[in-house]
């Protein structure tokens, strides 16, 4: 399993910004494959002052958010609320998701 990169510190906080403090939002897309080279395959838990908005676009993800598990397939989003410990991994074959902070 290849983890995608995300950038933190030893308290797991992610060191990248999204968007800026007056206006906390930043679009954009990732790509997870469950098999084979490429594609990483999940992200490492992880925690940000910036709320999230996960919308899986294609495949299916497993999603935790602090103790909870959340399986998701296309079509469906979650809502991270600010500074919750975060996770996901790719379930089967190929996913991506539209994250936005």
């Amino acid at each position: 399993m290849r983890s995608s990169v995300v950038a933190e510190d030893k308290n797991l906080k992610e060191q990248i910004s999204h968007g800026n403090y007056a206006f906390p939002v930043d679009v954009h897309s990732e790509f997870f494959q469950s098999e084979g080279i490429g594609a990483p395959s999940y992200f490492v838990c992880h925690w940000h002052p910036e709320t999230e908005l996960m919308i899986v676009l294609d495949g299916s993800m497993r999603y935790q958010v602090n103790e909870t598990i959340h399986d998701m397939k296309k079509g469906e989003g979650l809502f991270i609320n600010s500074n919750c410990l975060h996770m996901g991994t790719a379930v089967s074959g190929q996913a991506s998701t539209m994250p936005r902070h």
